[in-house]
């Protein structure tokens, strides 16, 4: 009998020894949390996100979050066709000229709006009262990029067809190249132009244009990517909403925040807080924003196609849907 409970003794170890093993090599392949890197455009239209990092609520969402800077949506987009990135920011003329050569990217939700982002700047002394004089000159802006498009919108607004020279220049390198003479006006958004008013405020002038294009800021994913970390994408959005209330209650704090992150100075995001809107959505607006951007990259012939892409395919609410916990518009 003894021998018997020994045996049964050394089997009973035995099995439990081999559970054991089995155990530790399951735990060995568990991978490591992943972080989701997100490109981020240097502007207050961003602000959502960069006070969601500050305040730890992306990491409250059991999420790790790195922050990647570009200067401006345009790059942030190829920076997640790259895949140095997994979300980006940009703006929704940045989606329009995407969608007319790939859909392999969706659009998780718009965050902010403008009506006041973008500006033309020229020099003082080159006396242009008025866009007409703008004929035959040189014109800084992004090309592919909401720059160019509030550009061509303004003189169409002001009834103009005139002929220009539209020079390409990065964002941050506008204000140099206005200075040096090297165009005669730019199309720039903030806060770059910001910097050149304050520091040559008597050699420029900023021609009025607000409420005459609005531009909105949106979140940007791979298609591969929507599907298998959508719960990721809930828990992000969940913590812009969170942001977005907080900038609402605390909006000195907030603009400071947002200074410390761009390394501006605060005067600077205060006076131009007040033209920004901060709220998540996504529905059959910024679709009609898009269609109208696709007709008129097609008139003016920046494009092969001849009719807009289906943009609800390029955009899926379901995230969102999930994130603040109400229906939206459906988009397919």
């Amino acid at each position: 009998m003894e021998k018997l409970l020994l045996v049964m003794f050394a089997l009973l170890g035995a099995v439990l020894l081999l559970l054991g093993q089995r155990q530790t090599s399951i735990t060995e392949y568990i991978p490591a949390e992943r972080t989701f890197k997100v490109g981020v455009s240097t502007s207050l239209l961003s602000s959502p996100i960069i006070i969601a990092e500050r305040l730890g609520y992306f990491a409250e969402e059991n999420l790790d979050v790195l922050l990647v800077p570009f200067k401006g949506g345009n790059a942030c987009f190829d920076a997640l066709i790259r895949f140095d990135v997994d979300l980006a920011t940009s703006s929704d003329s940045v989606i329009m000229f995407n969608s007319l050569t790939r859909s392999n990217f969706v659009t998780l939700a718009s965050f902010a709006e403008s009506d006041n982002d973008i500006k033309l700047m020229m020099r003082k002394s080159e006396a242009i009262d008025n866009l007409a004089h703008l004929a035959g000159k040189r014109v800084g802006m992004v090309k592919g990029s909401a720059s160019q498009y509030f550009y061509d919108t303004l003189l169409t607004m002001n009834g103009l067809n005139i002929d220009n020279v539209e020079v390409n220049i990065a964002p941050q390198e506008q204000g140099a190249a206005l200075m040096a003479k090297a165009v005669d006006a730019i199309s720039i958004w903030e806060p770059y132009g910001y910097k050149l008013r304050h520091n040559s405020p008597s050699q420029v002038v900023t021609l009025s244009a607000k409420g005459i294009y609005s531009i909105s800021f949106n979140l940007i994913v791979r298609k591969p990517d929507n599907e298998q970390y959508q719960p990721q994408h809930i828990s992000f959005l969940r913590a812009l909403q969170r942001a977005n209330e907080f900038m609402v209650e605390n909006p000195q704090q907030a603009q400071q925040y947002v200074a410390e992150y761009l390394k501006v100075p605060l005067t600077e995001v205060s006076a131009l807080w007040p033209d920004y809107l901060f709220r998540l959505s996504l529905d059959n607006t910024l679709v009609s924003n898009l269609n109208a951007q696709a007709r008129w990259a097609i008139n003016k012939g920046l494009t092969e196609i001849s009719s807009p892409p289906d943009y609800r395919q390029y955009l899926d609410p379901m995230a969102l849907n999930a994130a603040i916990h109400k229906p939206l518009v459906r988009t397919k």
